[in-house]
């Protein structure tokens, strides 16, 4: 147990601590409440058979089991598992001998009775839904919004209250794999609609070079936070010394929640028709019809089941396990599988990369070297921090999260150099965010969004073997730079820079295309997908 809170980053609140440490223990508790001691101790094999994946976790990741984890052992074969054993079989053995001795005890020497007299039993059992009452109240206060409804405050507190109970074990091995089997089982049913479809997606050339497409996703990247779009701080300095870097000026994210933004963002759907995105494949499928070797790396929305049936198909897809509140889950760590892919023998390579990039918390995206507007939120990790009075801060750490998506995407680029190859990177986050701008919304997902709240940055770049072989193409790009736009280019605009063509498809709609018109209506879809219209 105590090796529970070995991963709680110095500085967590004493009494987040002492109430996590208070919850595990009033669970392990609880069968003794109920029955008596054999079988209360019976009952706890069940935590003793799982501890090993709890702990295995610990040491790896210095965090409590999440549902990534639990899934990733959903798609694992009885063979790795075997061989796994087989390495580790000291450990193993260790492992199956305790097991054994602990059940051999608890039949032979337990006696079958109460621990605890009839009125302590009761007074623990009411001291712990008390305390979880409790808890439920500090929830409720922490997300009331005398803005909402009655039922919306009720949903908000449940949520948070659930949240409470992610990294507490043995509960968060319980939920996790609830939530990995009915991820698992509804990326196993595959939509007979889609595994049919087809682009008739086709390469319209054929040159004597490797070809490498780089699709960067962004989270909550906000385009006034950028230098190289003239904010006041040097938050882009890579960017700025990286040559041939373009950046467009009037872009607008499709919606303002990632799990919307991101079907819209791979599919043709449009926020006129969503539902297009759970009838057809997605542009990583047209570029696999088009003979690219496909794939996909991310270290978010693992759970997310339109992303994990999209991946399946690729030809390799590779996903973090840690969770958003991971305080070392940096977006660099791509870059392992990323050189893995690049090294690899092939003429024609598409690579999404999901990033976290600027998703709440911000503290916890970057490195200790990236502090540089300070002070920030460092050592806050919950959702106090989301205060009016540390707005400051607030936006220092936002600083901070954009100044090292501006590392990783000048050194990705580097990478990209390296090989001869007709190359090009594009990077666009999924939405922006509100940070107290002139009025009292921060984050995102609100209903009636603010401009800045889908104002996104959209940064292309080209190698030279690209523009010596695509010059048209390229000069159309800078063409359009500076016109209005929403994300619903991105479809089309990454299939024709890499000269793939679809039959029907929207040949206007292209950042490629010399005559793309100016967006005089945009549609942005809201979380409860309505459609806002900004003119």
């Amino acid at each position: 147990m105590l090796a529970a809170y070995i991963h709680l980053k110095i500085g967590t609140a004493l009494y987040i601590v002492i109430g996590t440490a208070l919850i595990s223990f009033s669970f392990l508790f609880l069968p003794f409440v109920f029955f008596k001691q054999k079988t209360a101790f019976l009952i706890c094999t069940l935590f003793l058979l799982v501890s090993p994946l709890e702990i295995i976790h610990l040491i790896l990741h210095k965090e409590s089991v999440g549902s990534g984890f639990i899934l990733l052992l959903f798609q694992t074969n009885s063979q790795e598992i075997g061989e796994l054993l087989m390495f580790h079989k000291f450990l193993t053995v260790v492992y199956l001998f305790s097991l054994a001795l602990y059940l051999f005890i608890c039949i032979r020497y337990v006696e079958n009775r109460y621990l605890l007299p009839r009125k302590y039993r009761y007074s623990m059992l009411l001291f712990l839904l008390l305390f979880l009452g409790a808890l439920y109240a500090f929830s409720f206060k922490g997300t009331y919004d005398s803005k909402n409804t009655a039922s919306e405050n009720f949903k908000k507190a449940k949520a948070a209250f659930a949240l409470k109970f992610r990294k507490i074990y043995p509960v968060n091995i319980l939920t996790a794999s609830n939530k990995a089997y009915r991820f698992y089982r509804d990326i196993s049913c595959v939509n007979p609609e889609i595994e049919h479809f087809t682009f008739n997606a086709f390469k319209q050339d054929s040159i004597p070079y490797k070809e490498i497409y780089v699709s960067v996703i962004g989270e909550a990247a906000r385009y006034a936070n950028f230098s190289i779009n003239g904010y006041r701080r040097e938050t882009t300095p890579l960017l700025a010394k990286t040559d041939n870097i373009i950046s467009f000026s009037d872009v607008y994210s499709l919606s303002n929640l990632t799990s919307v933004s991101l079907p819209l963002l791979l599919t043709r759907a449009t926020p006129q028709d969503f539902s297009l995105s759970s009838k057809e494949k997605t542009l990583v499928d047209a570029f696999q019809e088009a003979g690219f070797s496909t794939y996909w790396i991310a270290n978010q929305s693992a759970g997310s089941v339109f992303i994990r049936n999209m991946a399946q198909r690729c030809n390799r897809s590779y996903f973090a396990i840690k969770d958003f509140e991971s305080v070392d889950n940096y977006d660099e760590f791509l870059w392992t599988f990323f050189d893995e892919v690049l090294s690899k023998d092939e003429k024609k390579q598409f690579i999404v990369m999901h990033t976290l990039g600027s998703h709440f918390r911000f503290n916890l995206r970057y490195p200790e070297e990236f502090k540089k507007f300070k002070p920030d939120l460092e050592g806050m990790t919950d959702y106090s921090l989301l205060n009016k009075n540390i707005k400051e801060q607030l936006i220092n750490s936002y600083d901070n999260s954009i100044l090292y998506t501006d590392y990783f995407l000048a050194n990705t680029i580097q990478k990209l150099k390296e090989p001869e190859a007709i190359s090009f990177l594009f990077y666009i986050p999924d939405h922006a965010e509100n940070l107290y701008d002139d009025n009292d919304y921060v984050l995102h997902a609100s209903n009636t969004p603010p401009p800045l709240e889908v104002h996104i940055p959209m940064i292309i770049w080209t190698s030279d073997k690209y523009r010596e072989i695509y010059r048209s193409k390229h000069e159309a790009v800078l063409g359009n730079v500076d016109k209005s736009l929403t994300a619903d280019v991105v479809f089309y605009s990454l299939l024709d820079m890499a000269n793939i063509s679809i039959p029907d498809e929207k040949h206007g709609n292209s950042i490629t295309n010399p005559a793309l018109k100016n967006d005089s209506v945009r549609y942005v879809l809201n979380p409860k997908k309505e459609i806002i219209i900004y003119k």
